[in-house]
């Protein structure tokens, strides 16, 4: 699978679950973005960047959808354990249970997160959730970014 199509079918798979979660996005892209501190392949907006997830379904959620991208890899059979894309992703999820207000010892966020991730998977494996990551990922092989609109158009 080349990169494009890769990096395609992760994204829509964050576009797919923050529809499903209720978390409003602003754009997907697939256009990479290098600098001198930073070379991300692509990536969700969320449309509210403040969002409160000291509460813990509200950071449950962020962490699913943060989980999502590598739902839609594992679909697919590509490894994204060995990706650095995974790996950021396994971070952020952790970074929103962390913010969340329930403590969890090291062992308990680590389970916690196994959970939301098989949630994730769940959720991204449906047969109506699959064919929206199928057409969030064949748009943004096209455009390489969807807007707000374009992303609500693909999904209703």
């Amino acid at each position: 699978m080349d990169e494009k199509r890769r990096n395609a079918y992760h994204e829509a798979g964050h576009v797919v679950a923050a529809h499903c979660l209720g978390i409003p996005l602003d754009y997907v892209t697939i256009v990479r973005d290098s600098g001198e501190t930073h070379d991300r392949l692509g990536w969700t907006q969320p449309k509210d960047r403040e969002v409160d997830r000291s509460d813990k379904e509200i950071a449950d959620n962020y962490a699913i959808y943060a989980l999502a991208g590598l739902a839609a890899w594992d679909r697919l059979n590509f490894d994204s354990a060995s990706s650095f894309a995974g790996t950021l992703d396994i971070l952020k999820a952790d970074e929103f249970i962390l913010k969340s207000s329930y403590l969890f010892s090291e062992d308990e966020r680590q389970a916690h997160i196994d959970v939301l991730n098989k949630k994730a998977e769940e959720m991204i494996s449906t047969a109506e959730n699959w064919k929206k990551v199928e057409l969030v990922a064949k748009a943004l092989m096209e455009k390489g970014t969807l807007n707000e609109d374009e992303i609500r158009c693909l999904l209703k």
